[in-house]
Order: C-alpha cells, then structure tokens, then sequence
C-alpha cells in the first residue's frame, strides 16, 4: 500500500512538471529597467516605405519617450516594457511586471539615403522612413 502511494505521488508529481513544461506562464522580465523611456533616436512619427508582407498604405507609427502606436496595436505608460541592445530596442507590452506581449524589434537604419526605421516582429519587417 505504501508502495502504491508513493508511485502515485511520484506520477502526479511528474505530471505536474510536464505540464508546467508544456504551458508556459508569462515571462518575467528580466531587465531591471524595463520602465525605462524609449531613446531619443526612435521617437517620431514614421510612415510605411516598404513592407515584406500585407500591410495597409500609408500607415504609421507614433514614438514618444513613453508610448509606442501602431496599427497593430499600443503600448504606453505602465504597459510598455523597453529592452535595449547594442544597435536596436526592443518594445514589448507587460503587466504585472511579466512580459505578455511578443518583442517588437526596432532598429535604426537608411533608406534611400532618408533616416529609416526597421520594425521586425514574428520574422516579417516593415520599413518606416521619418515624417517631416
């Protein structure tokens, strides 16, 4: 009986790790400053120049110190996670102090010799170019 019961916890035990496994929970951010404002190199607004997928006409993007505006969607104040890297950022939506939206890759770059924005996001980009 003894035995019997110790298998069955075991079982549990290890069903429950799997689980834990296959379900993920939020990411918890790891960054100490993901509060932290968006540099001043990528605030603007910025106009769709080319896109490797459908993307509507003409749309643009908003960047101010603390909010990112989209088409695709917003993030702004509390909601707005900024992670930095070398040559790029990183903007993301997170609550509670967890990361639950994907990354937004931001990273500077040219087009047509104009200052230009690349927004990657799930493998596919966007290029945005600055509005005077």
């Amino acid at each position: 009986m003894l035995k019997q019961m110790f298998m069955t916890t075991i079982a549990v035990a290890a069903l429950g790790l799997g689980a834990n496994t296959v379900v993920q929970a939020p990411a918890t951010v790891a960054a100490q400053g993901v509060y932290q404002e968006i540099p001043q190199a990528y605030r603007g607004t910025w106009q769709l120049k080319h896109a490797t997928w459908s993307a509507k006409k003409n749309s643009q993007i908003t960047i101010t110190a603390r909010s990112f505006k989209s088409q695709f969607g917003s993030y702004a104040g509390q909601n707005l996670g900024v992670s930095h890297t070398k040559n790029a950022i990183s903007v993301f939506q997170i609550a509670g102090g967890m990361q639950v939206g994907a990354f937004n890759h931001l990273q500077r770059t040219s087009y047509q010799q104009h200052a230009a924005l690349t927004w990657s996001f799930n493998g596919q980009s966007m290029t945005y170019v600055r509005t005077h």
